[in-house]
């Protein structure tokens, strides 16, 4: 009786032994793929394409009516003025060294009704992405008019009634965000061929104790005078 108890644990711990030296069973070949591809090892992301830097310069102007040398033409709000800019210029990189292009053209005038107004037109397309953010931005486009019924002096924008179209690209690639009215960037071209510029797009803005600003759609034309 206890000869076959100990037959029984002996025949037990062979088949035992025998069944851990089993190998286990292959894996299939679509597992061992799978696992494969899911590896971080052997998966790489791919780099993200940059987004181009803005150009500064149009090939083309906006096809509106020309502005003569030295002179602006603006029309918005059923109104046509036209008149002698008082700075009109841009400066361009000429080297890695220079961050920033841009365009600005100014004017001063005195309407046919007595209104004091004033004009400020620029462009701005930021290289360095240090500036890039919500203020400057990699590009920007303004447009600004100001007056005041009666006369009176335009240098405090507070004393004014203002009305503006201020578009931003905070980088290369982002949509725009427009502060004040609308346009479609750039809303304001700078000639490659010429010393003239265009902007077109909406002005917004509300009127106060020292008028009412022209808003709505509008055209905007400068040429520089020749040197």
């Amino acid at each position: 009786m206890f000869s076959r108890a100990i037959n029984v644990c002996l025949l037990a711990f062979i088949l035992a032994a025998c069944g851990a030296d089993e190998a286990p069973p292959p894996q299939a070949a679509d597992e061992t793929s799978a696992a494969a591809q899911q590896s971080p090892a052997t998966a790489q992301a791919e780099p993200e394409e940059e987004a181009p830097m803005s150009e500064f310069l149009a090939d083309s102007l906006h096809p509106i009516e020309p502005a003569a040398p030295g002179r602006f033409r603006l029309e918005v709000a059923g109104e046509v003025h036209e008149g002698e800019l008082g700075s009109c210029g841009w400066f361009m990189r000429v080297d890695d060294g220079d961050n920033q292009d841009r365009f600005s053209a100014t004017a001063n005038w005195r309407a046919e009704d007595g209104r004091s107004m004033a004009l400020d037109m620029w462009r701005f397309v930021m290289h360095d992405d240090f500036f890039w953010n919500a203020s400057h931005g990699h590009e920007s486009d303004r447009v600004q008019l100001r007056l005041r019924d009666g006369g009176g002096s335009l240098i405090n924008v507070q004393d004014t009634a203002v009305s503006q179209m201020s578009g931003i690209r905070t980088q290369p690639g982002a949509n725009p965000r427009w502060r004040w009215g609308s346009g479609e960037m750039p809303a304001v071209r700078v000639s490659t061929s010429g010393p003239q510029a265009t902007a077109v797009g909406e002005l917004h803005g509300e009127a106060n104790e020292h008028g009412s600003p022209l808003t709505g759609p509008f055209e905007l034309a400068v040429h520089c005078a020749e040197d």
